[in-house]
C-alpha cells in the first residue's frame, strides 16, 4: 500500500470512530440533550421528533456514510487532493473529540 492510501485510510477510521463517539453521546445523554445540543439543526430534528434523538442519529449516520463514500469516490479521481480534504476532515473530528471530552 503507498503512503497515501495508508495515511487516506487512516483519516477515514480517525473520522468514522469520532463521529461514533459522539453519537455515542448523544443517545448516552439523550435525556439532557436539548440543554447541551449547540447544533441548531440538531436541535430542531430532536424537537421535531418530539424530544428523541432517533432522527438525528439516523442522519448523522447517513452523514458519516456520505462523506465516506464520497471521499472514496474522490480518492479513486485523485488521491492528493482528496487526501487534503480528508485530513482537515480528520483534524476537525479530533477537535470535536477535544470538545467532546472536556
Amino acid at each position: 500500500m503507498s503512503n497515501y492510501r495508508v495515511s487516506f485510510v487512516f483519516c477515514c477510521l480517525i473520522i468514522i470512530m469520532i463521529s461514533v463517539i459522539d453519537i455515542y453521546w448523544l443517545v448516552k445523554n439523550s435525556s439532557l440533550i436539548l440543554e447541551f445540543e449547540m447544533n441548531p439543526i440538531g436541535r430542531w430534528l430532536i424537537y421535531k421528533d418530539g424530544g428523541s434523538v432517533a432522527l438525528f442519529v439516523s442522519l448523522k449516520v447517513i452523514g458519516t456514510f456520505t462523506v465516506i463514500s464520497t471521499l472514496i469516490f474522490l480518492y479513486k479521481i485523485h488521491a492528493l487532493k482528496t487526501m487534503i480534504v480528508a485530513s482537515v476532515l480528520s483534524l476537525l473530528q479530533l477537535i470535536l473529540l477535544c470538545y467532546l471530552l472536556w
